[in-house]
């Protein structure tokens, strides 16, 4: 779907534009004012927000840049690159951190 900068969108069909995982992805953006949003409502079933097109460029544009703050890695990621030091660990004998750090600073 081709933005059109003065047009309004919800954060579902945001979420479709930028390819985010979930709504709740784009409210992230929007609460760490990554992403400009108005509230254009606030019910049972939580707030309601539109985004200008223009914004929704925008937001891309940065986030191809690296602009725009994120986790950097996955929890997934983060616990495969955890146990995998602990398995270098455990092939090499390494014990403590210490011992890590200077096993890594050796290889080149």
């Amino acid at each position: 779907m081709k933005i059109q900068p003065e047009e309004f969108y919800s954060a579902m069909q945001v979420q479709k534009l930028i390819g985010a995982i979930n709504r709740q992805v784009v409210i992230k953006h929007i609460k760490d004012n990554a992403l400009r949003a108005i509230i254009i409502g606030a019910g049972d079933a939580g707030r309601r927000y539109a985004i200008k097109g223009a914004w929704v460029e925008s937001f891309i544009e940065r986030d191809k840049k690296g602009l725009v703050k994120r986790a950097k890695y996955t929890k997934v990621e983060l616990k495969e690159m955890l146990d995998g030091a602990v398995a270098y660990c455990k092939l090499h004998g390494l014990t403590t951190l210490k011992e890590l750090i200077n096993h890594i600073r050796k290889i080149k």
